[in-house]
């Protein structure tokens, strides 16, 4: 995406009209040719009557297409297409079109301009005219074309806007029901559920009642059924599977102790000596011999963030943060040689750790927006949280490969975040678990991103 105002060529209108200007303004006649032509010389012909230009009929938001039903797809020439002044802007728009859409359920949906043969933007709406939130937002997902992904709430109307970034052309707007978003069913699926973890065959997750609920429970589900994993009268929260064990964090009163269990013998076991202490342990993941976890200290008032090797003990502090107004530090995932966490100092950032090279980066935050709860793969691909300020606010799930360049991939939607991911690999690429949690009331459920 372009960083600046003239990384891209004027946009091809400006310049027509300012070639138009020039030529008229040195052939126009003097007050002398005003009164007719010298004797002997023609007249010049009289200039040509040229058509007026017509926009296409949904040019204006008042005049969206009506998208009835999906998927949905349409071929549109955008060339005479304008820009209102009380347009929202996504990125820069020129030469836009409105669509409109009233899903009768709630469901994930992608839309794309991928077959436009020209520089395209696209944006989601909800809102009335001059007053529109913005949903989602795309410039260049797939080369020069756009592709956004939010999570459609049943009855309310979405507005895509699709622009050029250089005058009009030929557009292709698709818009489909996205199959790789989906609720996971988990067990008592009415309940609030949160912190994700998954191993091929086996996901985990903290269930609460919707009201009145006193412990958060913690269950595993593999192919053979549901099984409850921490103690009676205590909170239990998922953290990451190893090799037949899960490892998750159980809260009984004031002290917080990170825990093992097999979900084969369904037992529970300790960790080795050095990972509990008097303090408050949490957010337990594992990778091999690895554990990541976090530590506050109620004495020192600080936030800490500690690799551990189980195997010879060894143990490195990633991170620590003294407490104050939206000051943290908190661990993300391990996975193989790669750790993720993140740092609020009030700005959020994310941090990447490769374990064999003893190296830390911070991921790329260019637009300065809020980056947190990380998680990661073997390849050190980041998959993480973007917002604005405040719970909802224009909240992405992106992700940034080791390297290369971020991709947001989905939109939670207005008035909906997300408190913890979880990256698991597999055959058919990177399954990415992540909440989605209603900012008025709480309301959370668990559910998977497939990235291939």
């Amino acid at each position: 995406m372009p960083g600046f105002a003239l990384t891209k060529p004027l946009p091809a209108a400006v310049v027509a009209v300012a070639l138009a200007v020039c030529s008229s303004a040195a052939a126009a006649p003097g007050r002398g040719d005003a009164r007719g032509s010298p004797q002997g010389l023609a007249l010049a012909e009289p200039p040509a009557v040229v058509a007026a230009a017509v926009p296409p009929a949904n040019d204006e938001l008042a005049t969206a297409t009506v998208i009835g039903g999906l998927p949905f797809s349409e071929a549109l020439s955008t060339v005479e297409a304008t820009t209102n002044l009380d347009d929202p802007v996504c990125v820069d728009d020129d030469a836009s079109v409105w669509y409109a859409y009233t899903p009768p359920t709630t469901a994930w949906l992608t839309a794309d301009t991928i077959g436009s043969d020209y520089d395209t933007t696209l944006g989601a709406y909800t809102g009335t005219p001059g007053d529109l939130t913005e949903v989602a937002c795309n410039d260049d997902a797939v080369g020069l074309r756009s592709r956004i992904s939010f999570l459609a709430e049943a009855g309310v109307t979405y507005y895509l806007l699709a622009a050029g970034w250089d005058g009009g052309g030929n557009l292709v707007l698709s818009l489909a029901q996205a199959g790789p978003f989906a609720k996971i069913p988990v067990k008592a699926s009415q309940a609030r559920e949160i912190t994700p973890a998954a191993a091929v065959g086996w996901i985990a997750w903290a269930r609460g009642a919707r009201r009145n609920f006193r412990f958060w429970e913690l269950f595993a589900q593999g192919s053979e059924g549901t099984v409850r994993v921490n103690r009676a009268r205590t909170h239990g929260f998922a953290g990451g599977f190893d090799d037949g064990t899960l490892v998750y964090q159980e809260v009984r009163g004031r002290q917080s102790n990170l825990q093992r269990f097999d979900l084969l013998r369904e037992t529970r076991s300790g960790l080795p000596a050095g990972v509990n202490t008097r303090h408050w342990e949490w957010h337990p993941t594992i990778s091999g011999d690895w554990l990541l976890f976090g530590r506050s200290n109620r004495a020192s008032r600080t936030d800490a963030v500690f690799l551990r090797n189980l195997a010879d003990g060894r143990t490195i502090l990633l991170d620590r943060r003294r407490w104050g107004t939206r000051r943290i530090a908190e661990p993300g995932q391990v996975n193989g040689d790669y750790a993720v966490w993140f740092r609020c100092t009030p700005r959020c950032d994310v941090f990447l750790h490769d374990i064999a090279q003893g190296t830390t980066t911070k991921v790329p935050n260019p637009q300065a927006r809020q980056q947190y709860d990380p998680s990661v793969t073997s390849d050190g691909t980041v998959y993480f949280v973007q917002s604005g300020r405040g719970c909802g606010t224009s909240v992405r799930l992106v992700r940034q490969p080791l390297g290369g360049s971020a991709e947001v991939l989905t939109s939670l939607g207005a008035g909906r975040d997300s408190f913890h991911t979880f990256a698991l690999e597999h055959g058919e690429g990177t399954s990415v678990f992540f909440e989605s949690v209603r900012c008025s009331n709480g309301a959370s459920d668990v559910l998977r991103l497939v990235d291939p």
